[in-house]
């Protein structure tokens, strides 16, 4: 490719070398939001289990309020953290 074109090759290697550098900078920031974004959905989701197995105690202790309060403030965590 050199012998056909300096230039093109310069070009070539200077856009490798910006996306190699983009990719090194981005990915780990990347892979961080997601795992918290995981970690959020999974907690949320854990709740909700917990919520529903245990929905007779709620019911007789007359919990529904502070139970959708917190539902509600777990699902606020995953919209706010998605964006």
């Amino acid at each position: 490719m050199f012998l056909y074109s300096v230039q093109l090759t310069l070009v070539f290697w200077y856009i490798v070398c910006l996306v190699a550098i983009l990719y090194l900078t981005v990915t780990p920031e990347l892979r961080r939001r997601l795992e918290n974004k995981f970690q959020t959905g999974a907690q949320a989701n854990s709740y909700l289990v917990e919520a529903i197995t245990g929905v007779q105690t709620v019911k007789s202790l007359a919990l529904e309020g502070s139970m959708q309060r917190k539902w509600e403030e777990n699902l606020s965590g995953i919209s706010i953290r998605v964006l």
